[in-house]
């Protein structure tokens, strides 16, 4: 990446006159210089002094223009050994259950994780053409001065966050769409006597762009596949684990984002010196849902962390199960550095719920700012019928199946996890109607952030699966509470389309009904293009279907409940019969003669089919 670029040459004051603080000099090597005039339109060419040599003598001082100079130190924070407690899932070598080798980033190796070093020089400078002595001490004035003064044209960092992060930030105190603007000082103490403090520049973060969430700095964040294992061998792993990673980079690297305040830097506020950063920073974003970060706290002193804390929040599809996961690295009384991965836990129930809010911009030239938020209540419709939703979420694994990878839209890894589904009139197998399941089948959104997945893109999921995802159960129900029974072992949701044309997604309770014993009874498909009756095959289950529209985790009209209850494919719900419809019936063999009940349906309080 262009902030990697070396500087044409760097010098480091190791006594501690300078507080171990130095220069870099970047007129050549100037990638960063560059790519911040780009964006800001700032001129970095200066016409004055273009035809003199860029460093020149000036009584005892060598100076140059403020651009082409950096304050320069070791890296801020030491990237110690980690001690990982939690078992990998998705790791290098692996295959997804398509055959196709799954690529980097990787869940950490179980214990101890390396890095090959503490990371990059940090490095802080700004685009002025002010003239300033390439000195330490002088350069740190330099940067406060004209900051606060207007005069930096624009100011920017480049440092080390734990544990593989970088973080490069960018401070603009003439950005009109902040109400409170970063801020930088040089906090040196002073005390009684002699005794002075260190060169410590500290940058505090400006107000976000955003509602319900913290200050941040803009920029970039950057979390490093950098661990190594105990042989030195690249594990092409990240501290933060495969998904949280490419979940905090795709809110905080990747360009643009659709996200007011995105890239960006979740850090309120740090301390830079040349004997390492510090920092007490917890950045929290209160309203994350769609795979975005909801925490980024870290606890630094001189260098060294004390705790560090990422947490993650994403939904699980198709059932609207709201998840979050939290990566722990804590050091020890011992002084080991520990790491640990929650996984993936619930937040909610399983109710077909995807509302979220979506933000409300200023008018121009404050257009990047929000000034409220707009609810959005049923992104996707949703008709359940008897399958009122899945509770007690617990044991989510991930698996190694990707939808979309590396898509620029959408990508979704598989989970599989155990709940308690909630069906209509269980008589076996349950209790208070829900039944135990295991092993039932989701997928948690990696990207977009901050918003769900499309119409579109749900429904690719859903026939990457052959339009059925669900899961396994086995329980004994009565059809809308008739005396008529039905052997349920599982259920799934798939898409189809309404009266309209307009898609939606339907939840069936698949099983075998339980006959009558007295004349020989069976279920059969129709076809209605053909006429042909064939016997349902024994590996599938008849699925048990109900119209009625969810909204906000309920049914939208709760009369809804009363309607009738079918055995039919889901796919013909609401869609008009056509060539392509396959019926389900209920033929009785009497001997000499045959009697199919087509289409068979149940309504409660009525007994008669």
């Amino acid at each position: 990446m262009p902030v990697f670029s070396a500087s044409d040459f760097a010098l480091l004051d190791v006594s501690s006159n300078a507080n171990q603080m130095g220069i870099a000099f970047t007129k050549v090597n100037n990638d960063i210089q560059r790519v911040l005039s780009r964006k800001y339109k700032v001129s970095i060419t200066d016409e004055q002094n273009a035809s003199v040599f860029p460093i020149q003598i000036r009584g005892l001082d060598v100076i140059t223009a403020g651009m082409n100079v950096q304050a320069f130190t070791v890296p801020s924070i030491a990237w110690e050994p980690v001690f990982n407690l939690t078992k990998p899932y998705l790791v290098k070598g692996g295959v997804d259950d398509n055959g196709v080798t799954l690529t980097p980033p990787y869940d950490p190796p179980i214990g101890f994780n390396y890095y090959d070093s503490d990371g990059f020089a940090t490095r802080i400078g700004n685009l002025s053409k002010l003239s300033v002595p390439m000195s330490p001490i002088p350069m740190s004035k330099f940067l406060v001065k004209t900051y606060q003064s207007k005069e930096d044209g624009k100011t920017y960092a480049f440092f080390n966050l734990p544990f593989g992060m970088v973080a490069f930030t960018i401070l603009d105190n003439r950005n009109s769409s902040q109400s409170r603007k970063p801020t930088l000082a040089n906090i040196k103490p002073d005390f009684e006597g002699k005794v002075k403090g260190g060169i410590q520049l500290e940058l505090t973060a400006g107000v976000s762009l955003a509602l319900d969430e913290s200050d941040l700095f803009e920029g970039f964040s950057i979390q490093l596949m950098n661990i190594n294992h105990a042989d030195g061998k690249p594990s092409e792993a990240s501290t933060l684990a495969a998904t949280p990673t490419k979940i905090f980079e795709g809110e905080f690297k990747t360009p643009p984002s659709s996200l007011p305040g995105r890239p960006g830097v979740p850090l309120t506020r740090v301390g830079l010196s040349g004997y390492g950063a510090s920092m007490f920073s917890n950045w929290e974003n209160r309203t994350a849902l769609f795979a975005q970060v909801s925490q980024a706290q870290f606890n630094v002193i001189t260098g060294r962390t004390s705790h560090e804390v990422v947490q993650v929040k994403s939904m699980l599809y198709p059932w609207g199960i709201r998840v979050v996961r939290t990566i722990t690295i804590l050091r020890l009384a011992s002084g080991y550095v520990t790491r640990f991965d929650s996984g993936w836990k619930a937040e909610s129930n399983g109710k077909y719920d995807f509302s979220y809010y979506e933000p409300i911009y200023d008018a121009p030239p404050n257009q990047k700012k929000v000034i409220g938020k707009k609810f959005i209540e049923d992104p996707f419709k949703f008709h359940p019928g008897i399958v009122n939703g899945l509770y007690n979420i617990r044991n989510i694994k991930e698996q190694p199946k990707i939808f979309g990878p590396g898509s620029p839209n959408a990508e979704l890894y598989a989970v599989t996890f155990d709940a308690d589904v909630e069906l209509e009139n269980v008589t076996e197998g349950g209790s208070g109607n829900r039944v135990s399941a295991k092993g039932i089948l989701a997928y948690v959104q990696v990207s977009p952030p901050g918003e769900p997945i499309t119409l579109g893109e749900f429904v690719e999921l859903l026939d990457s699966e052959d339009n059925s995802i669900g899961g396994p159960i086995d329980c004994i129900i009565k059809v809308a509470g008739t005396k008529q029974h039905m052997k349920v072992n599982g259920f799934d949701v798939s898409r189809t389309v309404d009266d309209l044309g307009e898609t939606i997604f339907v939840c069936a309770a698949r099983g075998s009904v339980i006959l009558p014993k007295d004349g020989s009874w069976s279920i059969v498909k129709h076809n209605r293009k053909t006429g042909d009756v064939s016997p349902l095959p024994e590996q599938l289950s008849a699925p048990l279907v109900r119209s009625g529209v969810w909204s906000n985790g309920k049914l939208k009209d709760p009369t809804s409940v009363s309607n009738l209850v079918r055995v039919a494919h889901p796919v013909d719900l609401l869609k008009p019969p056509d060539d392509s419809t396959i019926n389900f019936g209920f033929l009785q063999n009497m001997g000499t003669q045959k009697v199919l009940f087509m289409t068979p349906a149940f309504k409660r309080g009525v007994k008669l089919l």
